[in-house]
């Protein structure tokens, strides 16, 4: 059995990212709109969620500690989640 959860339609619903299961952990795969079969890996990075298309080419996703905006036309880029959330939150 294959697991995938979060599936989330380009901008201009060209692709389809989701999440699929691999090795205990949770990768972002895509595939060209009507072609599931031609599914493959659009980063080896390990996420826990997706939170959708920051434009067509670069997905935003996060684990516990980071969030990652992963593309598909440059490097990943990471940001703790702590670094964003200290705005709204004080380590007292």
């Amino acid at each position: 059995m294959v697991l995938v959860r979060q599936a989330f339609w380009s901008p201009d619903d060209g692709r389809i990212v989701f999440l699929k299961a691999l090795d205990s952990s949770w990768q972002v795969w895509s595939f060209p709109a009507g072609h599931p079969e031609s599914a493959l890996a659009f980063s080896p990075q390990p996420v826990n969620a997706l939170h959708g298309w920051v434009d067509n080419h670069t997905i935003l996703a996060a684990d516990m500690l980071n969030a990652y905006w992963l593309s598909d036309e440059t490097l990943p880029q990471a940001v703790s989640l702590k670094d964003i959330l200290r705005l709204h939150f004080s380590d007292s």
